[in-house]
């Protein structure tokens, strides 16, 4: 098992230029990515009478 307290710590860190590659990745992995079509809900027909000048709320 490895043991977190001894390991370095520039090993749980990114360079600069690794990071910046990540971020370009995930970028150019998200915008080609089309959005998934979402399930259509029902509508419920809840209609409301509209309101009066004097009705009370």
């Amino acid at each position: 098992m490895l043991d977190m307290a001894k390991t370095p710590k520039d090993q749980d860190e990114y360079s600069d230029e690794e990071t910046t590659q990540r971020r370009d990745a995930v970028l150019k992995r998200m915008l080609n990515t089309p959005p998934k079509p979402r399930p259509k809900r029902e509508r419920t027909t809840n209609k409301r009478k509209p309101q009066q000048a004097g009705d009370k709320k």
